[in-house]
């Protein structure tokens, strides 16, 4: 008990230290957050210019700094010209403003007058309550009174002069400008170097943060940098969407500057909460003073209603989806964290480094419970909840929760949602050497239990496949694993579901060598060829296989089963599209490509 309390009191010091040490280095980490937020930014950028410009890595990152310098320089003089020209007008609407000001009293007045009524009783009793009680005096108290001596009275204080109003001076009025104006360059060229040596900046960090675990570090920095990069890019997209149609409906009302409190409200709804409802108060205090009426006010006002409610509702959770995957709790509590902690920046920087406080929580134990509290759906993550169980050798735990997934999600969701994930996150801890034979040998015990226990029927030996598939006059479907030890078992789980739809489908061994699988498969004449092949680095391992395959057999219909979490891209060199004919990423999308194309459906892409 008293050492579950100390550890408790340390946690809670370490915290404490934590929080003192991030508002300490506030004027250090607060750019350094903005570059590195940038650099995630223009990272599609540099990367869209090296593919299609055929541009070397600094040269593109010199662009993309120069677009985004320029397009920054833009957007903040159109906002100050345009300011400044609604400020000079603004006088001539005073008489308005004074106007709308004056009904406002005359509509809260009876609310004013209630309230000094309230206030008048309040101060009679308090009155009533402090009066003195009556004391009863006597002639011999009275006699024994003494006048009181005299009091020699005070001289009377010489006024203070009054305080002499310095004007400021001239670097005093700039001083602020300059200052955002460093902080601003500051960011630029910290950026620019972000981006210049990002992948040895990743090396680098990858091997201070985990060198007796590389591949989880690498797994997580990796999902880290993908969530963030794709929440600001989906951010951006959506804000200047939304400025569009502020833009227009204003206009339509008659607003002056009606593109000025577009681009205000597109930029402002970067701060979370805050934000949207600062873009709107603007335009709607400017038309108080604008109109004479309240007809454009009240359109304003119902403009602003209108898009944040289909905006919330509608556009964002569609655009949004999973990039972000913060629970809503999560972001409330990180707006009001950061902002406490940060002032403005800490809006702006409040979901991003929310993302990466998830992540860390998600693949580091010691922070699990940050995982927990923050992430959207914590149960979704079936996959690692399954390994781990595996790697602490409880199989009755694995296997009970595989078999409540099969009920959730059905046999196809369980490959794509437990089997094939752990596996590959096998793979990357085989590679690593951070598992030892034990735990591997059991992972293996363990999965082909679970499959021929979940899946019922055994797929098909070479010989028996052949007999079958010739008996019944199926299709002949080969499904080959690539070279790593999981894509054996991964082959094995596809080939059981193919085999209830294709009886003539046959599951190689994954202990044979290339040649082998050439001699067996020009005996067996397949009809379709799939390849199972699990990151890290799956089509790029299976090039080999790949190019025998088609070399061999250029007219049979060939799939690629290059298994990930999302869609990616292929490895560069492996142009596993030149080889195959299809490529997949999923166990529903690999079943759908085996189906014969007059029987194909539609198949639901699992979340």
């Amino acid at each position: 008990m008293r050492s579950s309390s100390t550890a408790s009191a340390l946690r809670l010091l370490a915290f404490l230290a934590v929080v003192a040490a991030l508002y300490a280095g506030r004027p250090f980490l607060v750019p350094v957050c903005m570059a590195g937020l940038l650099a995630l930014l223009l990272g599609p950028l540099v990367s869209w210019f090296q593919r299609r410009l055929r541009l070397p890595r600094i040269p593109a990152v010199l662009g993309s700094i120069t677009f985004a310098t320029a397009l920054l320089v833009l957007l903040g003089w159109f906002l100050v010209r345009e300011g400044a020209v609604l400020a000079e007008e603004l006088p001539a609407y005073r008489e308005n403003f004074q106007q709308r000001v004056a009904a406002l009293r005359g509509m809260t007045k009876p609310i004013a007058d209630v309230s000094t009524k309230i206030e008048d009783v309040k101060r009679d009793v308090e009155a009533a309550a402090s009066e003195p009680a009556e004391e009863e005096a006597t002639d011999a108290d009275a006699g024994a009174q003494q006048p009181a001596p005299p009091v020699d009275k005070a001289p009377a204080p010489e006024p203070e002069p009054e305080p002499v109003q310095v004007e400021p001076t001239l670097m005093e009025r700039v001083s602020p400008f300059l200052e955002s104006i460093a902080t601003l360059g500051a960011v630029l060229i910290l950026a620019l170097f972000l981006l210049i040596y990002a992948p040895s900046l990743r090396d680098r960090i990858v091997q201070v943060l985990g060198p007796g675990n590389l591949s989880i570090t690498t797994q997580a920095l990796d999902e880290a940098t993908g969530r963030v990069s794709s929440y600001l890019f989906t951010t951006l997209m959506l804000n200047a969407a939304y400025g569009i149609p502020v833009g227009i409906g204003l206009h339509l009302i008659g607003m002056p500057g009606a593109i000025f409190f577009g681009l205000a409200a597109t930029l402002l709804r970067f701060i979370p909460y805050v934000g949207p409802w600062t873009g709107a108060a603007l335009p709607i205090l400017f038309s108080l003073a604008v109109f004479p009426t309240w007809g454009p006010t009240l359109g304003i006002l119902g403009l602003f209603l209108v898009l944040e409610l289909i905006t919330e509702n509608v556009v964002e959770p569609l655009l949004y989806g999973k990039s972000s995957g913060l629970s809503t709790f999560a972001v409330l509590l990180a707006a009001f964290f950061w902002a406490w902690l940060w002032g403005g920046p800490g809006l702006v920087l409040a979901v991003p480094l929310t993302l990466c406080l998830a992540v860390a929580g998600r693949y580091i134990p010691e922070l699990s419970f940050l995982h927990v509290l923050l992430a959207a759906d914590p149960s979704r993550e079936h996959h690692t909840h399954f390994f781990r169980r595996i790697m602490a050798f409880d199989g009755d735990g694995a296997r009970r929760l595989a078999a409540r997934h099969v009920e959730e999600r059905g046999p196809v969701g369980l490959l794509d949602d437990v089997v094939l994930p752990a596996l590959a996150l096998a793979e990357q801890e085989r590679r690593a050497g951070t598992v030892d034979a034990s735990r591997q040998r059991f992972l293996h015990g363990e999965m082909r239990r679970l499959l021929d226990g979940v899946l019922v029927e055994p797929p098909a030996e070479a010989d028996s496949g052949r007999e079958r598939a010739s008996r019944r006059g199926a299709r002949r479907i080969a499904i080959v694993p690539s070279d790593a030890p999981g894509d054996g078992l991964a082959a094995r789980a596809l080939g059981q579901l193919v085999a209830r739809q294709e009886p003539g489908t046959v599951v190689l061994s994954p202990r044979r060598l290339v040649a082998e699988h050439v001699a067996e498969l020009t005996e067996m004449d397949p009809s379709l060829l799939v390849v199972v092949a699990l990151p890290p680095a799956g089509a790029e391992r299976s090039s080999g296989l790949l190019k025998r395959l088609r070399a061999r057999f250029p007219n049979t219909r060939l799939v690629l089963l290059a298994w990930s979490r999302t869609n990616i891209e292929p490895e560069p060199g492996a142009e596993p599209e030149e080889l195959a004919d299809r490529v997949v990423h999923t166990a529903a999308e690999a079943l759908a490509a085996v189906r014969p194309a007059s029987s194909r459906e539609p198949v639901a892409h699992l979340p």
